[in-house]
């Protein structure tokens, strides 16, 4: 092997050597999304033929019935219109958009539209589909493809420009994260069925805060836990082993479950994580007051105090509450 030759598989050698080495040090994804271990959301959506990216700004919300919607700001570019997804329910499924109103506003005509046919009700107009919900990571994945009809300006004699026709919009969103709409709330899914249109209240003694959810339409029905104020700090993980730590549910039959802390299979995983916590100066009725608001998650196992001391489990609990 001459010297060219030589020299030649050497700078390869080292090339691939410190190729390699950059490879090793890069994160396997490096969009993922803060700590929870899933990819940045991205929204694709195709609107009559022009397509759009979304990364940013993309959240759904869920209101206490337990509908979900999404809006997309900016559709079709500079036109900057405006897209919002809905479902009636929030689980996976496909959901027809004539019974599930999805909306579209073209900005540069000022016309709504929508998946639902005024002169045709039952016509399916697409599906939005849900094919995936991450509860721990609270994301949520799936697809669309509706037609949206031209929303009639009030008025009897009112009528659609004839210019202005229907039109085809589709697309998929992944790793979407979604949150409650109302701003105070304490969600659970609680022995596999969802706790969630609840009065949230917080309340404080001397060394602990008291959160509490109070079921809406079942005053019976009650979660509730305490934690010392002194671990409500930002990123910190509150074990429900721990000393002032305590929780307890009375299920809407009235059947009330504890934190037994003498079963530690009970007590394994169980924990409380705070993730906000926001302190501040605001005035009610003239008078200037501390506000306190704490934002977090939960995740417990409860057993009955009746002979049966039947064992539920609380997954994916989540809790924004405030205290004036």
């Amino acid at each position: 092997m001459n010297k060219l030759n030589k020299l030649t598989v050497i700078c390869l050698t080292l090339f691939l050597g410190i190729f390699a080495i950059s490879c090793d040090n890069e994160s396997v994804d490096p969009l993922l999304d803060n700590n929870k271990k899933v990819g940045k959301p991205v929204v694709y959506v195709n609107t009559d033929g022009v397509e759009d990216f979304f990364r940013e700004n993309v959240v759904a919300k869920i209101n206490a019935k337990g509908e979900m919607h999404f809006t997309l700001d900016a559709v079709k570019g500079e036109k900057k219109d405006v897209l919002t997804i809905m479902t009636k329910t929030f689980k996976q499924g496909n959901f027809p958009t004539n019974a599930n109103r999805s909306t579209y506003l073209d900005r540069e005509n000022n016309q709504y539209f929508s998946t639902i046919d005024i002169d045709r009700p039952t016509y399916i107009t697409g599906f939005v589909t849900i094919d995936f919900i991450n509860r721990s990571a609270r994301v949520v994945s799936g697809s669309f493809d509706m037609r949206m009809i031209p929303v009639k300006p009030e008025g009897e004699d009112a009528n659609v420009d004839p210019s202005i026709r229907s039109f085809q919009v589709k697309g998929t969103f992944e790793n979407v994260p979604y949150e409650r709409e109302e701003s105070e709330y304490v969600d659970a899914q609680i022995d596999g069925a969802e706790f969630r249109n609840t009065n949230a209240t917080l309340e404080e003694n001397d060394t602990n805060y008291i959160v509490m959810g109070v079921g809406r339409d079942n005053v019976d029905q009650v979660l509730h836990f305490t934690f010392p104020k002194e671990r409500a700090v930002v990123g910190e993980v509150i074990k429900m082993s721990e000393e002032g730590v305590d929780a307890y549910y009375f299920s809407e039959f009235g059947i009330k479950y504890t934190l037994d802390k003498e079963d530690e299979a009970m007590l394994k995983d169980a924990q409380i994580e705070i993730e906000e916590v926001e302190k501040f100066i605001e005035k009610v009725d003239g008078t200037e007051v501390e506000r306190t608001v704490l934002k977090g998650s939960f995740d417990m196992k409860l057993k009955g105090v009746d002979e049966e001391k039947r064992v539920i489990q609380v997954k994916y609990g989540t809790f924004k509450v405030s205290k004036k």
